[in-house]
């Protein structure tokens, strides 16, 4: 079978300690065993400098207490276990190097450890921080990135001063508009900014203006330029030297200058040789900045290879994936898609800012928490799988516990026939590799996959020139695909609310732009506010420089989980990929049962036997928990990516897993456990072998070309006096509330009301239905006299709900959805045709209640949505058609069953007049539609298209309320008369 797919070279991260048993019957044993242990002592010291003195001090005979030499035994077992049992890079515990597939397997890597010795992001973060506030005046600065103007204030998207703060904002006043203007795009210096506010406010504002100035600095409104790619494509070297111009009192060059020669010195030591020498530079940073000091990592320059085979299994698994995410038909940005639509409408671009914005916007969408939205919302229906394919992994549920055998989700037939053409640029996979009879096994690890190319080689490649060269290549596959599609690739990079987060947030941008949000990067640097979101013609979310008309993909390529960035930076990073993919199906179907049986796709382990443990079961006997739930003698302790290895045979690990069994039940936690597959692992150094795992990126073989559903064309921009009107800024808007079983009654016998004392005042009045969450009915009005008629329509009210017609009324801001309907140009003539079609709505509902006209509902639909077409498309009816299938692209051929009914319909109530004679302002709204039709001539088929949908739309609202399938089957119908007369007339004329 051809694949899609393929993959070349691969990530490995491997423990440097190989894997032996460390068999001690007690604590004490454990920690006089590992004293003279040099390579762990330095790994602690690394790792937990506090943790690894806290050891030192009882090595020395200092006095503790029998429980905190318990704490202290434990915390120190599960780093030595984790030095051996896990391949996570963190520290001096574990390396990464490249690996690549062949047709013959080396594994063996043979390569040199290597250390890569950086500042702590947090200490150069804190130190630059220090150094802008002792020589501000020295220093030039620009404006944050993360500023942006919302009305009167200015707002920092987050707060990196208090993580407690989501927002921090001031005043914008014309001190700061000036400041703005001067510092936007350039450095300027301290005394430059004061020489300019005193030129406008006078010498007398001096004092006042220096103050100002240095609250921006304080709260990072402005940045200096030290504060220069910090965490990105950071060069000490260059830092030292852009501190030297400065430091005239050498407070801190020399310091730094042997701080980075004694990091070359501790670089080439071996491990296990370096403790005092990270001693005496921690000691010297200590003196500028606290607390945290280097950050280390190791890398190796070998390389090993997989056989061809698990390339194969590899790319197999990785189409299933894809296919797999055809069955997903709705997500929660499915749901935000809508609510953006409800609000906005269609060729509409709005700026990221507002569109998420409580008050003023949509909010974020559900789920997000940076920061939460100012409103509670229900979770969002969504579908990540058929009831058919739910039934279907239920069964082989049941059957891998009958058998005790293992839940295959390979199914020949179903995986032949799946969707091929569905395809995806890339994505990563995590696995980890073991020896079985000679064979490497694939084992997909907790971390699954990742939607984001070179999101995990980003974080490495700062360690090498050979793995920045892996990593570029991996992200050129994605630079490629947007070039040839007409998008722009931006990198996102950022300080963190908690800078203790910093360090896995560092990369290497090899993309041409970058929205950099607390410090600054040289690159062409995006702005927050020129950032506009829209949707495109196949409902999926893009993104848009308003100024420089250019769209764009934003992508992180660091480790920092996506769920802790601001709403509106996950936000950006998840409309740039699929986002139909990465979910697991049956991970949602087996989330509620307490015990899982192994599951596998062909050879691969998608993943281990599972068991998930709590309340009552946890506070049994250890003994007990064991036997009743048939625990094998090795099984990991979970928590993501954090596992810790028990064998049961170990004393010391059976003393870990009883600590842990009740830590978890005193909290009330459940506590999750999964098998150890195997004993053998893959990579092999000096004759034993190392924990492995690595991480594939696999993408697309030919080069997908998107096509371009956003129009070039951009839509223009409303001012908001324009879009927005008041309460009797031309228009009135009432919200007005009832049970949703009255609403006829109001629309046949209160509106005809309200419309005459609308018409007596030279007005225009339309109405739509709505539900948010209440039913409501939303009226506009416009009048020579607002006041004068609201206190005229005002005693209707009274009156309705004096009668329990209407429960409430709100008055509201009418923001015209200008877009939608074709723009400034068009939308007066749209509210024309709105007002019209509310005259024959409300009309034709009266006929119907009082027996004057004898259609239902679905009747009155057909005739109206045919004689729009028909005045829209001036009688073409292949034009008709062709809106048809743009509109609604599903044949319901079924509704054409009373085909002949509804040609008599349309003959008698159109083509004969007769509902024209009842309803004369037909003959008006013909004229104002085909006028309409006119003016959009010079729009593309879609666009206009969409418009006229639209209209259709809500006069379908108005008519029966909100029913999209009822419109969905109207259209097959007409597309049936359409058709059928077609056929008629190419006979007559045959």
């Amino acid at each position: 079978m051809e694949h899609k797919y393929t993959t070349n070279n691969f990530l490995v991260r491997n423990a440097i300690i190989g894997i032996h048993e460390l068999l001690e019957c007690d604590y004490n044993s454990f920690l006089e065993t590992i004293r003279e242990n040099k390579i762990f002592q330095e790994q602690l010291f690394v790792a937990s400098r506090s943790l690894y003195e806290s050891l030192q001090k009882y090595y020395s005979g200092d006095s503790m207490k029998r429980k905190k030499i318990n704490q202290l035994s434990e915390s120190v077992y599960k780093y030595y276990k984790r030095s051996k049992e896990r391949s996570t890079p963190f520290g001096l515990f574990s390396e990464t190097s490249i690996g690549s597939f062949s047709s013959t397997e080396k594994l063996n890597l043979n390569g040199k450890t290597l250390k890569k010795v950086l500042l702590d992001s947090e200490w150069l973060i804190r130190l630059v921080f220090k150094i802008e506030k002792e020589y501000s005046r020295e220093l030039a600065y620009k404006i944050n990135p993360a500023n942006y103007q919302f009305g009167d204030r200015v707002v920092q998207l987050f707060s990196i001063n208090d993580t407690k703060i989501e927002e921090v904002n001031i005043k914008f006043t014309k001190v700061y508009q000036l400041i703005d203007e001067l510092c936007c795009d350039k450095y300027v210096y301290f005394n430059c900014i004061i020489e300019k506010l005193v030129e406008s406010y006078g010498e007398e504002y001096r004092d006042i203006a220096t103050s100002y100035i240095m609250s921006l600095i304080d709260s990072h409104f402005l940045i200096s330029n030290i504060n220069s790619e910090l965490i990105m494509n950071f060069k000490f070297e260059e830092f030292i030297s852009k501190v030297k111009e400065i430091d005239k009192q050498n407070l801190y060059y020399f310091k730094l200058i042997a701080i980075s020669n004694l990091i070359v010195e501790y670089s080439e030591l071996e491990i296990g040789d370096g403790i005092e020498k990270l001693q005496e530079i921690y000691k010297l940073m200590s003196s500028l900045v606290e607390p945290n000091f280097l950050q280390i990592d190791l890398y190796n320059d070998g390389q090993i290879q997989l056989g061809n085979e698990n390339k194969t299994q590899i790319v197999e698994f990785a189409e299933f994936l894809v296919s797999n995410s055809d069955h997903v038909k709705r997500t929660y940005l499915d749901d935000y898609k809508e609510k953006f639509l409800d609000k906005y409408g269609v060729n509409r671009e709005v700026q990221l800012m507002e569109l998420f914005d409580s008050n003023l916007g949509i909010g974020s969408p559900y789920g997000y928490q940076h920061p939460k939205n100012d409103f509670w919302e229900s979770s969002p229906s969504t579908v990540y799988f058929s009831e058919k394919e739910e039934l279907e992994y239920l069964n082989n549920f049941e059957k891998a516990l009958e058998t005790g055998g293992n839940i295959q989700l390979y199914n020949e037939e179903d995986f032949f026939n799946q969707d091929k053409d569905k395809i995806n640029l890339g994505f990563e996979l995590f696995f980890y590799v073991n020896k079985v009879d000679g064979k490497s096994v694939l084992s997909l690890t907790n971390t699954g996959c990742s939607k984001n190319l070179g999101a995990s080689s980003g974080r490495f490649s700062i360690l090498s020139d050979k793995l920045e060269h892996y990593h570029q290549t991996i992200t050129q596959i994605v630079e490629n695909n947007n070039h040839v599609s007409g998008y722009n690739s931006c990198e996102i990079t950022f300080l963190p609310e908690n800078l203790r987060h910093a360090n896995v947030m560092r990369t290497t941008n090899v993309r041409e732009k970058v929205l950099s949000l607390f410090t600054n990067m040289d690159k062409r640097s995006q702005i927050l506010s020129d950032i506009y979101i829209g949707i495109d013609s196949k409902n999926s979310f893009y993104a848009r420089n308003f100024k420089t008309k250019e769209l764009l993909k934003f992508y992180s390529t660091n480790m920092y989980n996506q769920m802790m960035f601001s709403n509106e930076l996950r936000f950006l990073c998840e409309i740039a990929q699929e986002d139909h993919f990465g979910i697991f199906p049956w991970e949602m179907v087996y989330q509620k049962f307490s015990h899982i049986p192994r599951i596998v796709f062909k050879d691969i382990i998608v993943a281990p036997e599972r068991w998930r443990l709590s309340g009552r079961m946890l506070s049994k006997d250890i003994h007990q928990i064991i036997l009743e739930n048939n625990l094998p003698t090795k099984l990991y302790v979970d928590n993501s990516d954090n596992r810790i290895l028990i064998n049961r045979n170990n004393p010391l690990d059976n003393q870990l897993f009883e600590d842990i069994v009740r830590k978890s039940s005193n909290k009330n936690e459940e506590l999750c456990l999964s098998e150890c597959i195997f004993d053998s692992h893959l990579v092999e150094k000096e004759s034993t072998t190392h924990i492995s795992d690595i991480v594939v990126p696999v993408f697309a073989k030919d080069e997908i070309k998107e096509p371009r559903y956003i129009k070039e064309i951009l839509p223009e921009v409303i001012p908001t006096n324009v879009r927005q009107k008041i309460p009797f800024d031309e228009w009135l808007y009432f919200k007005l509330y009832m049970s949703a079983d009255r609403q006829e009654e109001f629309l046949s016998d209160i509106m005809p009301q309200i419309l005459k004392l609308v018409n007596l005042d030279d007005g225009m009045s339309f109405y739509i239905r709505y539900t948010d969450p209440k039913f409501h009915i939303r009226l506009r009005i416009r009048t020579q006299n607002l006041y004068k008629s609201f206190e005229k329509i005002q005693e209707i009210f009274q009156l309705c709900i004096q009668n329990k017609l209407i429960s409430n009324i709100d008055i509201s801001t009418y923001d015209r959805e200008i877009e939608r309907y074709g723009g400034l140009e068009r939308i007066p003539l749209v509210e024309e045709i709105f007002c019209l079609d509310t005259e024959i709505v409300i009309n034709s509902l009266s006929l119907i209640r009082q027996k004057r006209l004898d259609l239902t509902l679905d009747d009155l639909a057909i005739i109206f949505n045919y004689f729009y077409l028909k005045s829209f498309f001036k009688d073409n009816n292949k034009e008709i058609i062709q809106f048809l299938e743009f509109a609604c692209p599903e044949h319901l051929d079924s509704q054409n069953r009373d085909k002949n009914r509804n040609t008599a319909l349309i003959d008698l109530y159109l083509i004969k007049g007769y509902l024209i004679n009842l309803l004369p302002e037909l003959s008006k709204l013909c004229q104002r539609l085909k006028k309409l039709s006119d003016s959009c001539i010079q729009l593309s088929d879609d666009y206009t298209y969409i418009i006229y949908d639209s209209i259709i739309h809500v006069h379908n609202n108005r008519l029966f309320g909100i029913k999209r399938e009822n419109e969905t089957k109207i259209y097959a119908i007409i597309r049936g008369l359409i058709i059928s007369e077609e056929f008629r007339n190419g006979h007559n004329h045959g």
